[in-house]
């Protein structure tokens, strides 16, 4: 008779057997794991998916590559359509890629987490480790360099000096030793890497040349990318400051945060009026004054932001690269049309 709670040792041997059996008979994959387990978390396998969600974050916060450098140039009649293109898809990696490294070192300060309504979530829901996200932004990082390696032969040493700053830039904007972000140097840096460089440097990959109209251009698009990152500070400011990092709006206070962003949307519309009232953009990138009901409405919710309401501003960051992306439509569509229609 048995007693409870014993098994035999010759049924606990034959136990083992089955379940040995059992995992042997499960068919394995060329790399050694065996069908139906999932990939590690630094493997390349995952790395399409968390680079197509950077890639569109890219997109809709700066639109990665700019393309209005090459528009002008095609505007002007300036236009090398191959380096253009390849300097878009530098700018694309290089944005990607600086995403990626910003998400990894806001999980390792714990600015990320599973309650973060505007993050990821990558890295913190074992999408992807921290060294295989950390691989994905060095392979993104790589694809700049060897882009911006084909446009040095093509149009000289100065691309060097762009694609540098471009590329440490993005690189040290949270991550060590600098981490400027975290130094209050966010925001003025970004309008700088954003707008001017960005611009400029499509200009000059997609023409070989410098015009003073690319800062014309760049400094509406760079005020409106500027303001995405300061609309995502100044709603965070309170949660930054408790976790002991400094922010520009974290060092302004909420209510110098609230007028700085409201400089910056005003401030695009008014630096493309200036430029035509000056000549150096077309009357047609006016139509940019198509976006203002959407600017009014974001004024709008600052206001109430502003008064307290913190659920006005709680997607802010969301809906001004949302404007970004609408202005920014809207001046292209300016630029092709005086070249098209005189």
């Amino acid at each position: 008779m048995t007693r409870p709670g014993w098994t035999s040792p010759s049924c606990s041997r034959s136990s083992r057997r089955r379940r040995r059996s059992r995992r042997c008979s499960r068919p394995r994959s060329p790399t050694g794991r065996r069908a139906g387990s999932a990939p590690p978390p630094w493997a390349p396998r995952r790395w399409p998916a968390v680079a197509a969600r950077s890639s569109a974050r890219a997109c809709g916060a700066g639109r990665g590559g700019r393309p209005e450098g090459g528009v002008l140039a095609w505007s002007l009649g300036h236009l090398e359509v191959l380096p253009w293109l390849l300097a878009v898809i530098g700018g694309l990696a290089l944005h990607a890629g600086t995403n990626v490294v910003n998400e990894v070192y806001d999980v390792r300060h714990g600015i990320d987490s599973i309650t973060s309504p505007r993050a990821s979530l990558a890295i913190v829901k074992g999408r992807i480790s921290e060294r295989g996200a950390l691989a994905l932004a060095y392979v993104l990082f790589a694809v700049t360099i060897l882009v911006g390696l084909y446009l040095t032969a093509v149009r000289g040493p100065w691309m060097v000096v762009l694609g540098a700053v471009g590329l440490l830039g993005g690189y040290f904007y949270t991550a060590p030793p600098f981490h400027y972000k975290y130094r209050a140097l966010g925001v003025p840096l970004v309008f700088v890497l954003m707008g001017p460089l960005m611009v400029v440097g499509g200009f000059f990959a997609a023409s070989g040349g410098f015009d003073w109209r690319t800062l014309a251009l760049a400094v509406p698009v760079g005020l409106l990318v500027t303001a995405i990152l300061q609309g995502n500070e100044w709603r965070d400011a309170g949660e930054d400051k408790r976790l002991g990092f400094t922010t520009l709006s974290a060092e302004l206070g909420r209510t110098f945060s609230r007028w700085l962003y409201v400089g910056l949307l005003v401030g695009a519309y008014v630096a493309v009026a200036v430029a035509v009232i000056a000549g150096l953009l077309p009357s047609a990138t006016l139509l940019t004054i198509l976006s203002l009901p959407a600017a009014v409405w974001l004024l709008h919710e600052a206001e109430k932001g502003a008064a307290g309401s913190l659920r006005s501003i709680a997607l802010i960051d969301m809906h001004t690269a949302r404007l970004h992306t609408l202005f920014g439509v809207l001046l292209l569509a300016g630029l092709i049309g005086s070249r098209i229609f005189g």
